[in-house]
């Protein structure tokens, strides 16, 4: 949603700007919702900045929301505590929270045609299954530009990196391989066939193996809590959310799929460590030409079945385990 929003302003030729220092319970009080069922997350202010007002926070007028089919919510505690650590109560806290610089812009060019926006929006969906067919080295670039781009708002974006497994772009080596923002340069960390390692990351998905690339977006967590407190946790999901929503985006507009999975969290960062050593991966983007029928296949890699293996006891000769593996 907040890849859409941000991408219709700037089609719109509207200055948009993403605001995740606020108070919270004044928002959501404006809001009518309760701070723990429901909560904000972030503001986005669309149009010219015409400086600061005062406010008093009113609630908005109850709206008859219909049968919406909910009869009993989910407590999830954890997530509660984690959000009301994450809250700013004070307007002395939400000016020290905002950052007034100026991001640094992706130095990625991408010269590809695409699609309109528009149609991209309605049409963006998670495909269920790619052809490994590889993709044009324009469409990755324009890809990698979309994904990378940082994002106007009140923190210092660049927190999250991506990190890439490459099964199929054309004129590229398959293998590992490390994007710098800030440089707008891709690094090779290993070369190779990397296919089932992506399908066992990818949480024992065929999708992963069978995608072009594979993009892992990681955050130094340790860093940006120091850095940011408690909110900060925020903000490296929002970024890591924002930058695959743009992948979704560039993807379609392109003519190719794409679709988020689940992970193993502490495998992709040994997989990639130790350049990637203190990371922890955020979201993930498995990108690729949608095969047909566009539906799941069954798929088991061969460390999934290594990992049986070894649950039951198995003994005697077998190939060595990497490390990363221990990592799940």
């Amino acid at each position: 949603m907040l890849s859409n929003l941000l991408a219709s302003a700037n089609s719109q030729g509207q200055p948009a700007r993403v605001l995740t220092g606020f108070v919270d319970a004044d928002v959501d009080e404006l809001l009518g919702i309760n701070s723990e069922r429901e909560a904000s997350t972030c503001l986005v202010a669309i149009g010219q900045d015409s400086g600061a007002i005062p406010y008093v926070v009113k609630a908005l007028a109850e709206i008859d929301k219909g049968d919406i089919c909910f009869r009993e919510a989910i407590s999830y505690p954890e997530s509660e505590i984690l959000h009301a650590q994450s809250c700013l109560s004070s307007t002395d806290e939400v000016r020290d929270w905002r950052y007034y610089g100026h991001s640094q812009k992706t130095r990625v060019v991408a010269d590809v045609e695409s699609g309109a926006l528009g149609n991209a929006i309605l049409d963006r969906g998670s495909t269920r299954r790619f052809s490994r067919e590889a993709i044009d080295l324009a469409q990755f670039t324009a890809l990698l530009a979309a994904s990378s781009a940082n994002i106007p708002a009140d923190f210092e974006c660049g927190i999250t990196e991506p990190y890439l497994i490459i099964n199929a772009v054309a004129g590229m080596e398959p293998g590992t391989y490390y994007f710098s923002r800030a440089a707008g340069e891709l690094e090779l960390l290993e070369q190779g066939e990397f296919r089932n390692e992506a399908g066992h990351l990818c949480f024992e998905q065929a999708l992963g193996a069978d995608a072009s690339a594979v993009i892992y977006f990681m955050a130094n967590l340790d860093d940006i809590l120091d850095r940011y407190g408690n909110r900060g946790y925020r903000i490296a999901q929002l970024e890591a959310g924002e930058m695959g929503g743009n992948a979704y985006l560039a993807a379609h507009s392109l003519g190719l799929g794409a679709t988020g999975m689940t992970f193993f969290d502490d495998a992709v960062t040994a997989f990639f460590s130790p350049h990637a050593a203190g990371k922890s991966l955020m979201f993930l983007v498995a990108i690729g030409r949608t095969a047909m029928p566009n539906r799941v296949r069954p798929f088991r890699s061969k460390y999934g079945i290594l990992k049986d293996s070894l649950a039951r006891g198995a003994t005697g000769d077998r190939r060595p385990v990497p490390d990363w593996i221990y990592s799940n």
